[in-house]
């Protein structure tokens, strides 16, 4: 709900601000006391803008901590969040981040390398979800067919055919 609320505190902000010239420069009296009653509408209607802006205070990031120390690591999991945002319009908050740093850290068995393996598996079968995948998927001789990869409906290996 923040980012929405910080959207619309901009798009009042701009409202007020494209608007106020609009009123200074009117001169006929009736469409001025018009103008009046929706100025009087509109500093009511940024009162309580205002006063809800006190209840939609932003809940502070909770610290990420890498499972591995590694520079490596560190990439391969920045990569993987941008594969996310990107392929999935998935944004990790930091507690669901910490989670999956957790559970990946559970599933590679506390093993850097296996927790990177499984990062590059993730994204290159376009995985929005982590699970523990099989030695032969991980390695490529086996399909995996529970997961659900690509939600693009699209079959990229499709064949033309005559109807």
């Amino acid at each position: 709900m923040k980012p929405q609320w910080k959207v619309y505190t901009e798009r009042v902000s701009e409202f007020v601000s494209n608007f106020t010239p609009f009123l200074e420069a009117v001169e006929n009296n009736k469409t001025k006391k018009a103008i009046r009653k929706l100025e009087k509408l509109i500093n009511d209607l940024i009162t309580s803008h205002n006063e809800f802006s006190k209840l939609v205070e932003p809940i502070p990031p909770a610290e990420v901590k890498m499972p591995f120390e590694s520079k490596k690591f560190t990439e391969a999991w920045q990569i993987y969040k941008e594969y996310l945002e990107e392929s999935h319009q998935r944004f990790l908050p930091s507690r669901a981040e910490i989670m999956n740093l957790r559970f990946l850290n559970t599933i590679s068995g506390k093993n850097e390398a296996r927790a990177i393996m499984i990062l590059e598996f993730m994204i290159r079968n376009q995985y929005p979800r982590l699970f523990l995948p099989s030695e032969k998927q991980m390695t490529g001789e086996e399909p995996d067919n529970n997961q659900v990869g690509s939600t693009t409906g699209f079959d990229i290996g499709a064949v033309k055919k005559n109807i």
